[in-house]
């Protein structure tokens, strides 16, 4: 599943690389407010990847924007799901 899952992060547009960085992340900090710090260890390297993914392909689309840093997205979804 993983492979699969790495082998589509180089087609993804802009939009949907975000949107599954930032899901990845805000379930990662939901979970890490509700005390279950083990699920939210798995959807932090979900939004690595992806976010990983997309960049890998940038120097070939030079007319690509980048996504936010990584640290910066992390913070947001932190900042959203704050009680």
């Amino acid at each position: 599943v993983r492979e699969e899952f790495r082998a589509r992060q180089g087609r993804l547009s802009r939009d949907t690389a975000l949107s599954i960085s930032n899901g990845a992340l805000a379930q990662s900090a939901f979970w890490n407010t509700h005390g279950v710090p083990n699920r939210a260890a798995g959807y932090d390297p979900l939004a690595q990847l992806t976010w990983d993914g997309y960049h890998t392909r940038l120097p070939a689309h030079p007319t690509a924007t980048p996504l936010p840093h990584l640290a910066e997205l992390r913070q947001r979804a932190a900042q959203e799901v704050a009680p």
